[in-house]
């Protein structure tokens, strides 16, 4: 008659389910399962793992344990291409809408047009129409 062993220490659950120490205790820390799966024992500072709950806790959540930061990563970026945005944020058709967008910008507010026109150095609006009127006069002469 052999007593089989019931509960186990977080680095013993770590390892016979291929998680992360730092996941296992995150996901402790967060609260993720409760206290009939994770406990101290009295008079301890052993965390323990009861490994019947824990093995159902850990198929309904296997991706919560097991994913790497650079699977979820992947898992979004995917996710943002599938709904038409680039992965550093841009939607895919900025540069159709993104002249649209600086004149919305600018009719709200023309002090931003003088600010932006003054930060890239590029000729404002009013500076053009003076350059074809200059232009004109020029050709005159």
């Amino acid at each position: 008659m052999s007593i089989e062993k019931v509960n186990f220490k977080e680095k013993e659950i770590a390892s016979m389910y291929s998680i992360p120490l730092k996941t296992l205790r995150n996901c402790r820390k967060q609260q993720k399962f409760g206290k009939d799966i994770c406990f101290t024992a009295p008079n301890s500072h052993i965390v323990l793992y009861n490994k019947e709950k824990f093995e159902k806790w850990f198929e309904e959540n296997k991706q919560t344990a097991i994913w790497t930061l650079n699977q979820r990563m992947q898992a979004v970026v995917q996710s943002l291409k599938d709904h038409g945005w680039w992965p550093d944020g841009r939607k895919k058709n900025y540069p159709e809408t993104r002249a649209d967008n600086i004149h919305k910008t600018f009719t709200a507010d023309v002090d931003l047009q003088d600010q932006y026109h003054e930060h890239y150095g590029r000729p404002t609006p009013i500076d053009k129409k003076l350059a074809d009127e200059f232009e004109k006069d020029y050709k005159k002469k």
